[in-house]
């Protein structure tokens, strides 16, 4: 998960109440990376989390005022996944299928 995510998400947000349209709250953010997901959630103050640079605390500070949930997707159910790695032709064929695209 990326500050880039949560930078969008607010600014789809705020978008979308400028067109008085209701926006879901708190938006979801899904990851299939665990560590991702903890270090998003937990205060890490130990050792192992020194490089942790200034853009995950924003992350968190976000996530801390209910305005963002973060949610673990199974990498079989992450769809992006058909974009950024080779696949198995059957998983392949699941992400084709919930794109709702024609394979060939």
């Amino acid at each position: 998960m990326t500050t880039c995510a949560v930078q969008e998400g607010i600014w789809l947000h705020q978008s979308l109440n400028q067109f008085c349209i209701d926006c879901p709250c708190p938006l979801v953010l899904s990851t299939d990376n665990n560590g991702v997901k903890s270090l998003s959630v937990n205060d890490s103050n130990h050792g192992k989390a020194k490089h942790i640079d200034i853009r995950y605390h924003f992350i968190r500070s976000h996530i801390e005022s209910r305005s963002f949930v973060v949610k673990h997707t199974p990498s079989v159910e992450n769809t992006a996944d058909i974009f950024t790695k080779p696949l198995s032709h059957i998983i392949f064929q699941s992400h084709v299928a919930r794109l709702r695209l024609s394979a060939c």
